[in-house]
């Protein structure tokens, strides 16, 4: 069995303290290694940029 940290609270403890309203309107996405499983990907900046940018406002 896998220990599950149930992240969901802590992030919904952090962005309940967010009061900046431009920060507040962008769209929580996760992280670039929630979609890619790649080494060689997850360590070239411009790749994982460009994968979080495309998963952001598709």
């Amino acid at each position: 069995m896998f220990r599950v940290l149930r992240a969901e609270r802590l992030a919904g403890a952090l962005t309940a303290r967010i009061t900046d309203p431009a920060v507040l309107a962008l769209r929580a996405v996760g992280v670039a290694d929630q979609f890619i499983d790649s080494t060689e990907a997850l360590s070239r900046p411009d790749l994982t940029h460009a994968v979080m940018c495309a998963t952001a406002w598709s």
